[in-house]
């Protein structure tokens, strides 16, 4: 058993229950179908059953070094390329208001895309464009047209 794993199942399990006790403040929405309780209580539901699995399985662990230790764990999630693409979805979010929906977006994809390439060409910025304006193109008919959705 590691002691890191079940105070990471516990304190999972205690944000779920928190949740729990929240879905009864949801605004009440009738249909003939469903309810507006129904996915919330769906998404506590499986999650405390995978958290009380996970605190099942931690506790009968046969031996702490089993699986790569905590520090090997954080060293590859901080990964250089992971924060920075994770600092390219934030950059996303702060310019959605100033330019735009859909300018952050194509932006948004057209950097993703290139900072994924394992060697950045002519080629593969051309790919990364054609990529971010048809992405920007489908959301734009789908939101836009189809659904006649506001983008900010």
């Amino acid at each position: 058993m590691r002691t890191s794993d079940l105070a990471f199942s516990l304190l999972y399990l205690l944000a779920l229950i928190i949740a729990a006790t929240q879905i009864n403040i949801l605004a009440v929405w009738g249909s003939s179908t469903v309810s507006s309780h129904l996915y919330p209580w769906l998404v506590v539901g499986v999650g405390l059953a995978m958290g009380g699995l996970e605190t099942l399985r931690t506790l009968f662990l046969e031996k702490a070094s089993d699986g790569p230790s905590l520090r090997e764990v954080w060293a590859k999630s901080f990964a250089a390329r992971r924060m920075l693409l994770l600092g390219l979805f934030v950059l996303y979010l702060f310019l959605i208001v100033p330019l735009g929906f859909l300018v952050a977006t194509a932006g948004f994809c057209f950097l993703t895309v290139v900072c994924l390439t394992p060697k950045i060409s002519a080629k593969t910025c051309v790919i990364a464009a054609c990529l971010a304006a048809g992405t920007v193109g489908f959301i734009h008919l789908l939101l836009v047209v189809y659904l006649e959705a506001f983008l900010p």
